[in-house]
């Protein structure tokens, strides 16, 4: 992992960072959160999996960042993020594997906890019945140079012709993407964030004005966000 992801990773890792991202390109003024309602989870989530011979395969995936956030009262939902330097053409089969996995290992503690609990259920549905579960919400944050070009939903990925892609909208489920294209937004966008955030978009849309970044960077280097950890390695100019 190169400097720029490391940066890019630690950037979102801040509550306050990861909440206003998520208000701004997910929740868009809807109930959102704040930073006192996220709480830090593993970022590594497992499942295992049948294969073909009919042994099982342990698969351990890595997020970026993973936060249980509360919602309300009684309202949960499992939120990861994904730093991106560079378009992913395949991002929404990437990130729905994610979320899978996340959801499986919810259901593999449900039955783990029913066991210890003596509680019986049917085995071929390897969870008790009426169990619940956490949604899961994954924000992909790109920092690339050039405008997001890959798909934004699975849809823009299947082989489907013109005429039957209507057809195809009543009986295969998509999976759309939430994307924060962090180098192309507007000056309007830019104005509603907080002054941390408009630093950042502000410096990596200057990227080749070096002089005014760096006095960016000098001015707000007090927010310790690794800004310049994303930027600069990307230029290839040192660190001040």
């Amino acid at each position: 992992m190169g400097k720029a992801d490391i940066g890019t990773k630690d950037f979102l890792k801040v509550s306050e960072i990861f909440a206003e991202l998520f208000n701004m390109a997910v929740f868009q003024g809807d109930d959102g959160i704040g930073p006192e309602d996220l709480v830090e989870l593993d970022s590594i989530a497992d499942t295992v999996l049948n294969l073909a011979e009919g042994q099982l395969k342990f698969v351990e995936r890595a997020r970026d960042v993973r936060k249980l956030a509360r919602m309300g009262m009684w309202f949960r939902i499992i939120l990861g993020a994904e730093g991106q330097t560079d378009i992913h053409y395949y991002m929404p089969v990437q990130n729905m594997g994610y979320d899978v996995i996340d959801y499986e290992t919810q259901c593999k503690k449900i039955r783990a906890q029913a066991i210890a609990d003596g509680i019986a259920f049917n085995p071929v549905s390897r969870v008790p019945k009426g169990t619940k579960i956490l949604p899961v919400i994954t924000l992909v944050f790109y920092v690339g140079e050039k405008p997001w070009d890959g798909p934004r939903q699975l849809y823009d990925m299947f082989d489907i012709p013109e005429d039957r892609k209507e057809w195809a909208k009543r009986y295969i489920p998509d999976y759309p993407l939430h994307i924060l294209d962090a180098r192309h937004l507007t000056d309007e966008q830019i104005e509603l964030c907080s002054d941390d955030l408009k630093a950042f978009f502000c410096m990596i849309r200057e990227e080749y004005d070096e002089e005014k970044l760096k006095g960016y960077v000098a001015k707000f280097r007090e927010t310790e966000y690794n800004i310049g950890d994303i930027i600069f390695a990307r230029m290839g100019m040192p660190l001040l």
